[in-house]
């Protein structure tokens, strides 16, 4: 699976090696700057300037999770190995830890 950014509010989920884009994922009101595949699930995370975090079931397009509790715009975005936690990188100069079994809290 790869899924790659776009400025225009959406990230694209490709299929490797033949560069079809498979769907789009829209949701977010401004630029995403980051997105991360959790490598445990058909999911990824994606970062955005209008300071939310977005879990996207990849193979649906759905959106099930939006973390909001940001004072900044999010420049970054890693998962862990386990698949548990988002770790995000915010303007403000800001890392935050968020449970990604939590309804949208940061650790």
């Amino acid at each position: 699976m790869a899924v790659a950014r776009c400025r225009r509010q959406m990230t694209r989920h490709y299929a490797v090696g033949t560069y079809q884009a498979l769907r789009t994922l829209k949701g977010h009101t401004g630029a995403i700057t980051d997105v991360a595949v959790i490598a445990t699930s058909g999911r990824a995370v994606s970062a955005s300037y209008d300071q939310t975090l977005r879990v996207w079931d990849v193979e649906t397009g759905q959106t099930v999770q939006i973390f909001t509790e940001n004072t900044s715009r999010f420049r970054s975005v890693a998962v862990t190995p386990d698949g548990r936690y988002a770790i995000s990188g915010s303007m403000d100069g800001a890392l935050r830890i968020w449970d990604l079994g939590a309804a949208g809290q940061p650790d």
